[in-house]
């Protein structure tokens, strides 16, 4: 790529990206911000905070990384040693971990059509896939062009309905249910751990955006935007799933119940928000994973081939999925936060003693 010709990204593109990459159906339905912020109580707040600082810092330490060593390899931006070999083994095994997103939200695709619509959880799920493959097939240029518009959309929409259930509901009372997670059982623990299993499948995205900015700064306030905006909507969604812990406990997307309460009319077009979340999430994780394959004639069939595989596997239901796949993914992501964090100080050093990276 010509960077100069390349870089065409501001800082709302950049933030876009990272929004879509991480608003999924858990996190815009509100099962992940009940499951990692909401059982808290009045904790949640603080648990927010620490999400919060940590999206924003991490997407900074990406930016800067991916613009100093001129790369967009997950290997080479986590790992703080100077080896070929074992930045490409662990930006596979990067790859592999994210490819889990995609299988989690292919099985919330079929959770999302079989609450609001009675259809079988296959038919949800294999209609993410296949939007993916035809977003995936156009490369990073389409997943930037698609997030562009649609991102902006959805973050409002699920803000406003957020807003209106904090603003309108009566506090119902009833007691939380849903018990913590095993490896998340505290706020600041399930603070770390819920942006820790997020923060890998935005390490790709992140810096290949960083790499078509317009320049270093209109990179970082676009990750700093992008952080800033997940706290935000996470603290609304959380206000509102408060407001009734019933509702936040039983459902699979609480904040379609929620939606559905204020109007019928309204939980169709929220499930509709929800949908296209989905399929943002999966798309910009997806494209993290598919960047490890190999550029030949051949990966258009590996990008098919691993996403009907993702979507066979997704039906293994998406409660199950947030409940006990992802605290073993932000564990690793715990990781690989450490070790982002130790790579940022290395080359942040390195950079001001006047050693080169790319030689």
């Amino acid at each position: 790529m010509n960077r100069k010709s390349g870089r065409i990204l501001g800082p709302f593109r950049i933030a876009f990206l990272y929004l879509g990459d991480v608003i999924g159906a858990g996190f815009a339905s509100g099962r992940e911000t009940w499951q990692y912020f909401g059982i808290f109580g009045k904790n949640a707040v603080s648990g927010i905070a620490i999400a919060t600082f940590l999206f924003a810092s991490m997407g900074v330490m990406t930016a800067y990384l991916a613009e100093k060593l001129d790369t967009a390899d997950m290997g080479k931006i986590i790992l703080p040693v100077r080896s070929e070999l074992a930045s490409d083994i662990l930006g596979r095994v990067t790859a592999f971990i994210i490819y889990i997103a995609l299988i989690s939200m292919s099985a919330a695709g079929g959770s999302l059509l079989n609450q609001q619509l009675g259809l079988p959880v296959p038919v949800g799920g294999a209609i993410v896939v296949f939007l993916v493959i035809v977003t995936m097939l156009g490369d990073f240029e389409r997943v930037s062009a698609v997030f562009t518009y649609v991102i902006p959309i959805l973050f409002l929409a699920v803000a406003g309905v957020s807003f209106y259930v904090f603003a309108a509901f009566e506090p119902a009372g009833n007691p939380i249910t849903t018990k913590p997670a095993a490896m998340a059982s505290t706020w600041y623990l399930s603070g770390a751990v819920y942006v820790a299993y997020n923060i890998i499948g935005t390490v790709p995205i992140n810096a290949k955006s960083s790499l078509h900015a317009k320049n270093r700064g209109s990179a970082m306030a676009g990750v700093i935007l992008g952080g800033c905006s997940l706290g935000l909507l996470g603290l609304l969604l959380t206000l509102a799933l408060q407001k009734d812990a019933s509702v936040a406990d039983a459902l699979d997307l609480p904040m379609l119940g929620f939606a559905d309460k204020i109007s019928p009319a309204l939980g169709v077009i929220f499930a509709a928000v929800l949908f296209v979340s989905i399929y943002s999430s999966a798309t910009g994780t997806y494209y993290g994973f598919c960047s490890k394959l190999k550029n030949d004639d051949r990966k258009k069939y590996k990008i098919i081939f691993f996403a009907l595989l993702g979507f066979l596997l997704g039906l293994g239901g998406f409660r199950n999925i947030v409940t006990y796949v992802y605290p073993v993914m932000g564990y690793v992501g715990i990781l690989v936060i450490i070790l982002t964090t130790v790579n940022f100080f290395r080359v942040l050093i390195e950079s001001k003693r006047g050693i080169k990276f790319n030689d």
